[in-house]
């Protein structure tokens, strides 16, 4: 099996990640065969990529040193390494391969992480609620996991547009879209641009913003323009993390309630949340050691 193969990979290079990962699937049995469902539908993008098993496990644990690295630095200063945007665009999202290394280690991540794999089947679960016909936008589309699991569980959509400002992974969806048919069924809008700066025909009845607000200077500018963008009984999706300290995250939320605050002001309801710490403790143990925890919530407008 292609699972059993990455994680020997991953295990004979880093025994820590082995005494982690163990009793995660130990104590999950749909995770490995998840896992070995991914591998299989990343297959052929990565075939046409000509990524093997072990560059793809490569990549995942160099960015678990990037992590520690980050994180080491956090816990020295109480701060995140990068100042600006202009900063992240140039060391990672203009920079082709390391990107394209970034997330192809980060679409890994949502199958070997317990707190990324219980956000991405929270997103999944959300994905019923999208009639047919519906105009749905992405932005910031990453490892293109996300969009991949929406086109495979949306039978029919009137349009779909993915905006994204790094060119890298921009192409890199847009491959994996190509490589598993999906342009048969779905026809899908690549855009390369700042969503600030995006404009839109139409208003859109479900929007995806998976890991996002972390990675600009000015989050809350970005939830008014969703506001904008969003049909009255439209919904969006947001994913973003407290205390999570990465080579390219710029705003520091330092608790939940900073992110749920900066939803308020943006004058958007929180209908659904999930909330996925990185260990096993208590909220106050939590937030006194300055765990990351990833936070994912469905979002309705409220009334300006």
């Amino acid at each position: 099996m292609n699972s059993d193969k990455l994680l020997n990979y991953i295990y004979s290079e880093n025994i820590h990640q082995k005494k982690r990962l163990q009793p995660f699937f130990s104590s999950n049995s749909n995770v490995k065969k998840d896992l070995e469902l991914f591998l299989e539908m990343y297959n052929p993008y990565m075939k046409s990529e000509n990524i093997s098993i072990e560059q793809l496990a490569d990549a995942y644990l160099l960015m678990l040193r990037q992590v520690l690295h980050a994180r080491l630095s956090f816990v020295r200063t109480g701060k995140y390494q990068v100042k600006s945007f202009d900063e992240a665009y140039d060391m990672v999202y203009n920079d082709a391969n390391v990107m394209k290394q970034y997330m192809l280690g980060l679409a890994l991540s949502q199958f070997l992480w317990e707190h990324h794999y219980k956000v991405f089947n929270f997103f999944s679960q959300q994905l019923t609620s999208i009639s047919n016909n519906a105009n749905v936008l992405e932005i910031g589309s990453g490892h293109g996991l996300f969009l991949v699991e929406l086109l495979e569980k949306v039978s029919l959509l009137k349009n779909c547009d993915v905006v994204d400002i790094s060119e890298t992974s921009l192409e890199m969806t847009k491959n994996i879209y190509k490589t598993l048919n999906l342009d048969k069924k779905h026809n899908v809008n690549f855009v390369l641009n700042d969503v600030n700066d995006y404009k839109s025909q139409y208003l859109y009845d479900f929007i995806v913003m998976g890991e996002v607000l972390e990675h600009v200077e000015h989050p809350g500018k970005i939830l008014d323009k969703l506001y904008t963008l969003l049909e009255d009984n439209g919904e969006v999706y947001i994913s973003t993390c407290s205390n999570c300290p990465a080579i390219d995250h710029i705003t520091y939320f330092k608790d939940i309630e900073d992110i749920r605050l900066l939803v308020e002001e943006s004058e958007f309801i929180i209908k659904e949340e999930c909330i996925a710490p990185s260990e096993s403790m208590s909220m106050d143990k939590l937030q006194k050691y300055k765990v990351d925890i990833v936070y994912a919530a469905i979002l309705k407008k409220g009334k300006k």
